[in-house]
C-alpha cells in the first residue's frame, strides 16, 4: 500500500490516469458508459412500446414503466451516479462489500473508509433511489427475486470463476439486460466467462463494457 493519500484526485471513472485513455483524447471510461446507457434507453423503450396492449407511444412517454437495476461491484459510485442520473432507474441497488483486496486502492493510495466516503458523496444526490448493500453478492443473492429487475451490472471481481457465479446467480434476476464491465480488458477471466457462457457480448464499449439483453425469455449475443 502506498504511503500517501490520492493527491491527484484520481478515480476509475471519472478521473482516470491520462495514459489510460490510450490514443484518444478524451475519457473513453466516461463516454464507454455513457453509450450503455444510452442503449440501455433504447432497449427500455423498445421494450416498452411492443408490449401487448402498450398503448400508443405517447401514453408509453407519458406512463412509462418503473425500471430497477443492480449494480455489482460499485466502488465510488461513479457509475452508480451516472446510472442515476440517467433518470431511466427509479430503484438501484449496489452490492459492493467496501472490503478485501483492490488493486485501485494500491495504485491511488486508496483507503476504504475513504472509497466508502466517496461512495455516499457520489451517490447522496438520488439517495432516494439508491440502496446500499453490504456485502459479498454470491451471499446476497437470496435477497433479490427472479426477473425483478430491468438491468443488472456486473463489475465485482474479475476472477474467471466469481465472474462464472456472479452470472451465474444474477442473470436470472433481470428480465432484459444483463452486461458487465471489463470485457477484454486484460482481465482474461472477464472475457473468458463472458465468451463461454454467452458465445461473445452482443456489444461491446470502449470502457471494455459488455452486453447481452433477453427476447422471449432466452439470452442474445452476437
Amino acid at each position: 500500500m502506498q504511503d500517501t493519500a490520492n493527491d491527484k484526485n484520481y478515480s476509475l471513472r471519472f478521473n482516470p490516469p491520462r495514459e489510460w485513455f490510450g490514443h484518444l483524447n478524451y475519457n473513453i471510461h466516461f463516454f464507454g458508459l455513457f453509450h450503455l446507457i444510452e442503449d440501455v434507453r433504447k432497449k427500455f423503450y423498445i421494450d416498452d412500446t411492443s408490449q401487448v396492449v402498450a398503448g400508443s407511444v405517447m401514453f408509453q412517454n407519458r406512463y412509462r414503466k418503473p425500471r430497477k437495476m443492480i449494480e455489482i461491484g460499485s466502488y465510488k459510485g461513479e457509475s452508480t451516479l451516472m446510472f442515476a442520473a440517467s433518470g431511466l432507474f427509479d430503484e438501484i441497488h449496489c452490492i459492493d462489500p467496501h472490503d478485501g483486496y483492490e488493486e485501485a486502492n494500491d495504485m491511488f493510495g486508496e483507503t476504504w473508509e475513504s472509497v466508502q466516503s466517496d461512495f455516499f458523496r457520489n451517490t447522496k444526490q438520488f439517495k432516494d433511489k439508491i440502496f446500499y448493500h453490504r456485502g459479498y453478492s454470491h451471499d446476497l443473492v437470496n435477497r433479490f427475486g427472479s426477473q425483478d429487475f430491468d438491468f443488472v451490472y456486473i463489475d465485482g471481481s474479475h476472477e474467471y470463476d466469481d465472474v462464472v457465479r456472479d452470472i451465474s446467480d444474477y442473470s436470472s434476476k433481470t428480465s432484459l439486460i444483463l452486461a458487465g464491465h471489463d470485457y477484454g480488458n486484460s482481465h482474461e477471466g472477464v472475457t473468458r466467462a463472458v465468451n463461454e457462457i454467452f458465445g461473445k457480448p452482443y456489444k461491446r464499449y470502449m470502457d471494455s463494457s459488455w452486453m447481452v439483453y433477453k427476447k422471449r425469455g432466452k439470452y442474445y449475443s452476437l
